[in-house]
């Protein structure tokens, strides 16, 4: 089966004397995973692993900061740098993003900056 997925896409921009905007519409990737994850996860200043919970591959996440004030950042730890926290991926207060996970990405963490925050977010498998 194909177009297992669907992702209504738009983004405009106007401020100034600039307007720009970018409308691919709805687009219906296919997948070859038949799971899915929604979850609400409170993410502390240490980065922490997201809950990923019976997922094999992770494929495209949505994720959105529910928090008011503070941002939240998605990435990865890499080992080679004792292991170091690298963001991929910053969410300011309220934003939202959708992205599909690279495949050398095992798992995902998320760290907040100064308090903790609420991550809505959906993982499906790729």
């Amino acid at each position: 089966m194909s177009q297992e997925l669907t992702l209504n896409l738009s983004l405009a921009f106007a401020k100034g004397n600039v307007s720009e905007s970018l409308v691919p519409g709805e687009k219906k990737p296919s997948v070859s995973g038949d799971a899915a994850i929604k979850h609400l996860q409170n993410i502390d200043t240490s980065a922490e692993a997201i809950e990923t919970g019976d997922l094999g591959t992770l494929g495209y996440m949505l994720a959105w900061n529910q928090d008011d004030t503070n941002y939240v950042e998605i990435g990865d730890y890499v080992a080679e740098r004792d292991p170091t926290f690298v963001p991929l991926c910053e969410l300011k207060a309220g934003e939202v993003a959708c992205f599909r996970v690279t495949q050398n990405i095992n798992a995902l963490y998320a760290q907040a900056n100064t308090e903790a925050v609420d991550l809505y977010y959906i993982l499906v498998e790729a």
